[in-house]
């Protein structure tokens, strides 16, 4: 189902590119008390998870397990201090929820072990992840919140265990339907800004590896990229079995998954979104009985910033723990 999102801001900010940047600048800082659990990865491989509680820590191993716990993923190039946490691991907080904020692999700021990358088809962090708190506690309701590409991430791994019920309800925001098409968006006009921060970040972590692991390409070959799609064509697709930048995006796209999933779930997106351009927008037929596809006509990417006050305070933060709450009362 396709509904109007009740996000309206002020005229001031209606711009998609103000929405979008602004929050870079709140500056808000992220002084939520975490504790560190790794996960050893069936594949050899290591993720690092932040568990948030507003219980004192000495006090936590004893949460009852009718406490639920949200699982929080990062969009690409993202970790605990992405300007949008913050304000959703506090929101989550105040619902008295547990919250383990999953680090991608290679994400958490230690280099990880294999040569393979975080990307858009990779579900097997999220599905560990999941089965593991599903161990240590077994009555606890669960959720998930994900980022853009983690949303996408959360939409094709809700997809792929549409029949296990292992979340209450899900939450997917600003998401990326469909790869090829935002690689195109974000290589156009003022998005190449959005592009040129996102390949500082990729090219960082590629740097980080390459003395631990063979790449593709040297470091100046890498240095020379000048697009997102070159670099998931260099290397995002040879390195993580894809073969080349088409067979990874047709694989990874989270648009030709929504049908399946039986989990109840919100996705919230911005028809002026600059990394998703409103053709890619997935139509009412694509979408299963259980999910929801809020739009906003404003919100840019990752934005939906309420006042120019607060810039740090959105829309989503309001409207994720809202949603939940119908499934996890």
């Amino acid at each position: 189902m396709i509904t109007q999102s009740a996000f309206k801001p002020p005229p001031l900010l209606r711009n998609r590119h103000i929405q979008t940047i602004l929050p870079f600048f709140a500056k808000a800082e992220n002084h939520i008390p975490y504790q560190k659990q790794r996960l050893e990865l069936p594949d050899g491989d290591f993720v690092d998870v932040f568990w948030c509680n507003t219980q004192p820590a000495s006090e936590q191993s004893s949460s009852p397990d009718s406490q639920p716990i949200l699982i929080v993923l990062h969009g690409m190039g993202g970790c605990f201090q992405s300007h949008y946490i913050p304000g959703m691991i506090k929101a989550l907080l105040n619902q008295d929820y547990r919250v383990a904020f999953l680090h991608a692999r290679g994400c958490s700021g230690e280099v990880n072990r294999l040569a393979t990358t975080f990307h858009a088809a990779d579900t097997s962090e999220i599905d560990f992840l999941v089965h593991t708190i599903k161990q240590q506690h077994p009555t606890a309701p669960m959720a998930a919140v994900g980022f853009s590409l983690g949303g996408s991430v959360l939409l094709k791994w809700l997809s792929e265990t549409s029949d296990k019920k292992l979340l209450s309800a899900a939450v997917a925001l600003s998401v990326p339907f469909d790869l090829a098409a935002t690689a195109d968006t974000i290589n156009e006009g003022f998005s190449r800004t959005y592009q040129t921060y996102l390949l500082k970040r990729l090219k960082t972590l590629a740097f980080e590896k390459l003395h631990l692991h063979p790449a593709p390409l040297k470091q100046q070959q890498i240095k020379a990229i000048k697009s997102l799609r070159d670099y998931d064509n260099l290397m995002t697709a040879p390195i993580n079995g894809f073969g080349d930048v088409d067979n990874y995006y047709n694989k990874a796209s989270c648009k030709q998954f929504l049908n399946d999933i039986k989990t109840p779930t919100l996705i919230l997106n911005s028809v002026d979104d600059p990394f998703v351009p409103r053709y890619s927008i997935p139509d009412n037929n694509m979408l299963s009985q259980s999910v929801t596809l809020e739009l906003a006509n404003h919100g840019g990417h990752v934005g939906f910033v309420r006042n120019f006050e607060r810039p740090g305070s959105r829309f989503f933060d309001w409207r994720t723990p809202q949603f939940l709450g119908n499934y996890l009362s």
